[in-house]
């Protein structure tokens, strides 16, 4: 079974964000090893880019159908848009990232469930209270905001600058992986490859976005 991508969208969220890292799990060199679904509060949603992105499944039917997801992606967007949505914590993006990280765990054996943010897309996640007790990252220019938005929680956050940062939510061992902007996002992904399939992978679909990829220790440039 290919490892299910549920991407959140929403409007002004910048396509870059959830594209890049799309791009990198679509081309692993197992081509079926993720599939993705788009989920959406409208059917058609403006990108902070003015492009308009098709929903595959609305957050009410994805709120049903949780288990079906292994991973789930939130990008960031317009810094004013997700200030605002992340200030309400009864948004149905809210309420859909903290449905996902309270989910119990899963059967020894199973495959671990990821969330996956991308920029500033972490203030979600904070406002969910999904980055307690570890430490994140999100885009420089919002490092304060996300501080701010998970001192309302209980459990620290340490917010640190990084090109991306990974904790474990207990008790249901959900792996959170925070990235900041654009590129960072793509370093993450394939940092997602390299725990779910292998280096070989990771590097392989670096190497066919013809992409530098930067870990948390080191810079690592496929052989062509």
């Amino acid at each position: 079974m290919p490892i299910s991508v549920a991407i959140l969208v929403y409007q002004d969220a910048d396509p870059l964000d959830f594209g890049g890292p799309l791009g990198i799990l679509s081309s692993s060199v197992l081509h079926d090893a993720f599939s993705f679904t788009i989920i959406a509060q409208q059917e058609l949603t403006t990108t902070c880019a003015h492009l308009r992105v098709p929903r595959d499944m609305s957050v009410d039917e994805a709120h049903g159908k949780l288990s079906q997801f292994d991973v789930l992606l939130v990008p960031g967007g317009s810094v004013d848009s997700l200030a605002a949505l992340a200030q309400n914590t009864d948004s149905p993006e809210v309420n859909f990232v903290k449905a996902f990280s309270q989910q119990s765990d899963r059967p020894s054996g199973s495959r671990q469930r990821t969330i996956f943010s991308v920029c500033s897309g972490a203030l979600i996640l904070g406002a969910a209270g999904a980055l307690a007790g570890m430490t994140a990252t999100t885009h420089h220019l919002c490092l304060d905001l996300l501080r701010d938005q998970c001192a309302k929680h209980e459990g620290r956050t340490n917010v640190v600058h990084s090109r991306y940062e990974v904790g474990i939510l207990s008790p249901n061992n959900i792996r959170v992986l925070t990235a900041g902007g654009v590129t960072a996002g793509m370093d993450a992904a394939c940092y997602l490859i390299s725990l779910e399939l292998s280096m070989a992978d990771a590097l392989a679909s670096a190497k066919m976005n013809e992409f530098t990829w930067q870990t948390k220790d080191e810079t690592i440039c496929p052989s062509y």
